[in-house]
Order: structure tokens, then sequence, then C-alpha cells
């Protein structure tokens, strides 16, 4: 496997601002020759579960959210650092992170409050296993937007296509990206695609395609 893919898989923590790695998912991605999520067999799944379940203002769009690429923002300044006092949406994130769910990154000129994100495609792997399994997945608005827009390529439907994408454009995600950027549009895409593609596609970036490249694969 190349230095690349391990680490599009399991890089995505840091500390002091220094990237680091899941140790055990490097082990055992190098010991079975191929890099995929070791995350789901770990026993906190289903703390994980009951965290997202109580929906504090709002939490499981929030993860949604941050599956596909975006950062929230909490604070950690009064956390407990338990299981068991966790009485808020700060209190799960900052839980979360402490389990390896989420990395987080400082914001300047607060100590305490800090931005949350998915930190690899293992973690992100893990956290849609989750949350397909929850009775409340298929009324998410994100999710049945990836399918009609994957719906919508597969039938030739321009028109459709368009309008989903920009839809992606417009959410928390990838708001803030420069819509008429290729690189920006491509992540728009792939964005969009992730609930209905990941864990059953592979994607290509800038691939040799005889005149030019393709942008997205």
């Amino acid at each position: 496997m190349s230095h690349r893919e391990l680490k599009e898989w399991h890089e995505g923590y840091q500390l002091n601002g220094i990237d680091i790695y899941n140790p055990n998912s490097v082990v055992s991605a190098v010991g079975d020759g191929k890099c995929k999520s070791y995350w789901s067999k770990t026993s906190s799944n289903e703390e994980v579960v009951r965290l997202i379940n109580t929906d504090f203002d709002g939490i499981k769009k929030d993860i949604i959210d941050l599956i596909e690429g975006a950062r929230v923002p909490f604070d950690c300044g009064n956390f407990q650092n338990d299981m068991v006092n966790i009485e808020g949406k700060d209190d799960v994130f900052s839980l979360l992170v402490c389990l390896g769910y989420l990395g987080c990154s400082d914001i300047p000129g607060d100590e305490d409050l800090k931005q949350a994100y998915v930190p690899n495609k293992e973690i992100r792997l893990a956290l849609m296993a989750i949350i397909r399994k929850q009775e409340w997945y298929e009324r998410m608005e994100t999710i049945r937007r990836s399918e009609n827009l994957f719906k919508a390529i597969l039938e030739l439907d321009g028109t459709a296509t368009a309008t989903l994408i920009q839809d992606v454009h417009n959410s928390p995600a990838v708001a803030l990206l420069d819509y008429n950027d290729e690189e920006s549009l491509t992540y728009c895409v792939m964005t969009g695609l992730l609930w209905s593609t990941l864990g059953k596609y592979v994607s290509h970036r800038e691939e040799q395609a005889g005149k030019g490249r393709a942008a997205c694969i």
C-alpha cells in the first residue's frame, strides 16, 4: 500500500500541531496488506450510539455534517472527563474526541473552544455504519439527497444533477468553497455522493483520460 493511502485511511489526529496516526489500525493494515476500517470492532460503538441518540442541540444533524466534511465548534471547558456526566452537546463532542471518533483543532483566542472534525476515512466509515443502523437514518435530508444525486447521475439527468450539486454546495460542509473552481466542484460532487457510494465504490482523482485528465471517476 502507498503512504498516501495510509494517510487517507488512518491519519488525521493532531497533537500539538503534529499529525499522528491510529497505531493499532496502521499495524493491522500493514499486517493485512490492506487499508480498511478496523474501528467498527471496538467496544465503544454502543456508547457512541447512545450519545448521538440523545440529540442534544441537534447532534444527529451535526454528526451528518461532520461525516460530510464540516467542522463544528464546541466548548470543552466544563467536560468532567467521564462517560456519566454528559449534559449537553459540548460534553458529547468532548467525549467523542477522547474516544477517538472525532479530532479537534484549536480556535485562536479561546483555549476551551475547539473545532471538531472527522479525522480520516476509517472513522468516517465507522460513523456511517453506526448512523445507518439507526431508525431515523432514512429520514435525514442529507442522505436522501445523496441517493437522489446518485440516481440522477445513473439516469443521465443533467438538470436534476446540477440542482442537487447546487444544494450540496450550499450545505454546511462545503458552503465556503468557490463553486466555480474545478477542485471545489469536484469536492461538491464527492461530498454529495458520499452516503450512496462510500464503501461500495472507489474514487480516483485527476486520472489520465486520453486527451487531458478526468477530474473525478
